[in-house]
């Protein structure tokens, strides 16, 4: 148990907020913390802590040599508009740096966006220069093999036989040989001069 005071004062040394609770257990001889708990469940359920909690402030004195009680009230005053003060300049940095951390995380998770979309795009044009090397293979392999295909079936008939196009093949006539022609066909210069001879005859 704390020790007792003769007068209810706030406790400047001990204080948390305004010293209020505090000096309550210093004059009453209770645990602070017990009776800090007794305002916050007060403020928590009804709001009559804070109510009390503001009242008191502003009505207690800081000291233990009495005062006239406007002094007292002008103190509490300005003490309370400076720690009111206080308290907006520590949320106004807070606010500041969160805000600050907030760009950060932003700028970081751009950065990161860029570079996935890069390697993305990378990863793609590597698919794609893969995809088209192997079909430049694909065709490099199959032209030899076409080329090899149409050269067997396209192979030279032997002389007399009847070639792909169904008439038979005749080979290249030496010098001073006569070309064979089938039998059952006039020769093309024979026809020619006999048609001649006969519109050169007399009628």
């Amino acid at each position: 148990m704390e020790e007792k005071r003769d007068r209810l004062t706030r406790d400047r040394e001990n204080h948390m907020l305004g010293g209020v609770c505090a000096g309550i257990a210093n004059r009453y001889g209770f645990d602070p913390t017990l009776v800090r708990i007794v305002f916050v469940m007060l403020a928590l359920l009804s709001g009559l802590g804070i109510v009390l909690y503001l009242v008191l402030w502003l009505l207690l004195p800081a000291q233990a040599e009495p005062a006239p009680r406007r002094e007292v009230v002008r103190e509490n005053v300005e003490e309370m508009t400076d720690r009111a003060r206080q308290a907006a300049e520590a949320a106004r940095s807070a606010a500041e740096n969160a805000r600050q951390t907030a760009d950060q995380l932003a700028e970081a998770a751009r950065a990161a966006a860029a570079a996935g979309r890069e390697a993305w795009q990378r990863s793609g044009q590597e698919r794609a220069e893969q995809t088209a090397r192997s079909a430049g293979e694909a065709a490099t392999e199959e032209v030899p093999s076409a080329a090899a295909g149409s050269g067997s079936d396209a192979a030279p008939s032997a002389p007399g036989e009847e070639g792909p196009t169904g008439f038979a093949n005749s080979s290249p006539t030496p010098e001073g040989s006569e070309e064979q022609w089938p039998p059952d066909r006039p020769l093309p210069s024979t026809e020619a001069e006999s048609g001649e001879s006969e519109s050169q005859r007399p009628a």
